[in-house]
């Protein structure tokens, strides 16, 4: 038997060559290196801020990453397109910061170069991908929107083999771990992979969200076998997908008022009419406990407009601020051990006449009792630490009114490392013999091993 190795080396090698140099493999190859250039980005930024924060408290809430590196570097806000530039101008006034050397100003200098280096690399990659899509690809293109397109052949390995794929394979491209995960536990399945992603799905509920992926799955599908024939069937796609999209935003109600002033949900997200703009805020679930427990189904939350409240964790502000929104014409006080959060705590109550500062430790009610020369109709728990319960007491018992409310968001790590049901089981205990519980809700998926639990005074 001859076997003739040349001739295998050599097929191998023009079919290596030809495979390697067709433009979905060059999207691929483009698309790996782009979507991890924003990790880079967004951890050199942060490890900045470590430094950049003791100077520009809260800056980064004003400024996107571009901007703030560039104003680091030529200290000017003349450049920039931002309707922000008073209370910016508040923050580097230097009320409560601190002033850099050369060298600190130096590495700070360096830090924002190599970051705008890479924010500029990545534009040219996400350029260059959108190019080669809208050339090669146009109903892919437009149907998909290029990030997506281009995160579906990473997922598929090329145009080919995501033409071979049914619709309904599409419409879970990026999901394979939570599907399967699904089938072995017997739990539902997920209904759209990196389509929920897409532009079109935003303003949609749940439901609708599902029904529109599989639609726009449907019409990829089409998409690509029309750009493999070269049959430009974009527009007409792009048509029914708009038409379809109307018909259920149609069916959704526009907006739902609650009881509560001021709280709005509307599509199934939840917001507040900000205390100052009156303009609606969206509420993010994933970054509030409180918006978690109203996303799990929270019927009651004690809060009126004329609240006095006591918050206990108030870090840097985020779910503070809602409270504020909620509770207009009363007053909203924060307690945070952490002076570098209650810096950026204390900017924000500059910005609203309801919310006030107090940097304390919230195991200690007594230090802070000169400044609190009243009762408050509510406290928020949101200290995680291990004696979570007590530090709730401790504050109802000094400040708050007979009959008020509590809210305390119980994180059950920061206790123990056992089964959670047992750790929950024994503080809601705990939480009862000195508060009648309204109601209680776990926070999953929002916030793992965490429960809500709102309480009235006994």
């Amino acid at each position: 038997m001859t076997i003739n190795r040349e001739l295998f080396f050599k097929e191998a090698q023009e079919k290596i060559k030809e495979e390697l140099n067709t433009t979905d493999q060059k999207i691929i190859l483009y698309s790996l290196i782009s979507e991890k250039l924003p990790k880079n980005v967004n951890e050199l930024f942060e490890q900045i801020r470590i430094i950049t924060d003791l100077k520009y408290p809260t800056l980064d809430q004003y400024l996107t990453i571009e901007e703030y590196c560039n104003f680091l570097l030529d200290n000017s806000l003349e450049k920039m397109n931002t309707d922000k530039k008073k209370e910016i101008e508040k923050i580097i006034s230097g009320e409560i910061s601190i002033t850099f050397d050369q060298n600190e100003q130096k590495l700070v200098n360096n830090f924002s170069k190599n970051i705008l280096d890479l924010i500029v690399l990545k534009n040219d990659l996400d350029l260059e991908i959108s190019n080669l899509l809208k050339e090669n690809y146009p109903n892919f293109y437009l149907i998909a929107t290029p990030k997506i397109a281009a995160k579906m052949l990473q997922i598929s390995g090329s145009i080919k083999r995501l033409a071979k794929m049914p619709s309904s394979t599409i419409q879970l491209l990026g999901s394979e771990k939570s599907f399967f995960k699904a089938l072995k536990l017997s739990k539902n399945t997920p209904k759209y992979g990196v389509l929920y992603n897409h532009e079109i799905l935003f303003d949609l509920n749940k439901k609708n969200k599902a029904k529109m992926a599989r639609m726009i799955a449907n019409k990829i599908s089409i998409a690509v076998k029309s750009d493999l024939n070269k049959n430009n069937v974009s527009a007409d796609l792009y048509e029914k997908i708009i038409r379809k999209k109307e018909e259920l935003l149609n069916l959704q109600k526009k907006w739902i008022i609650m009881i509560l002033k001021n709280l709005i949900l509307d599509s199934g997200n939840y917001y507040t009419t900000d205390l100052n703009t009156k303009k609606k805020r969206f509420w993010d679930p994933n970054r509030s406990k409180i918006c978690a427990g109203l996303k799990k189904g929270i019927n009651m939350l004690p809060i009126t407009a004329d609240s006095k409240v006591l918050y206990l964790g108030s870090a840097e502000g985020y779910t503070i601020s809602y409270i504020s929104d909620l509770a207009d014409n009363g007053v909203v006080i924060g307690v945070d051990i952490s002076p570098i959060s209650t810096q950026k705590f204390y900017l924000l109550c500059k910005e609203r006449n309801n919310l006030l500062p107090i940097l304390a430790s919230a195991n200690e009610p007594d230090s802070y009792k000169h400044l609190i020369d009243f009762k408050v109709d509510v406290i928020i728990q949101d200290v995680a630490q291990k004696n979570q319960v007590e530090i709730l007491k401790k504050n109802a018992d000094v400040y708050l009114k007979e009959g008020g409310f509590v809210i305390l968001s119980l994180k059950t790590t920061a206790i123990s490392q056992g089964k959670t049901e047992n750790i929950i089981n024994k503080e809601v205990e705990k939480f009862g013999k000195d508060f009648n519980i309204v109601e209680k809700k776990r926070l999953d998926p929002f916030e793992k091993k965490h429960i809500l639990i709102i309480g009235k005074k006994k």
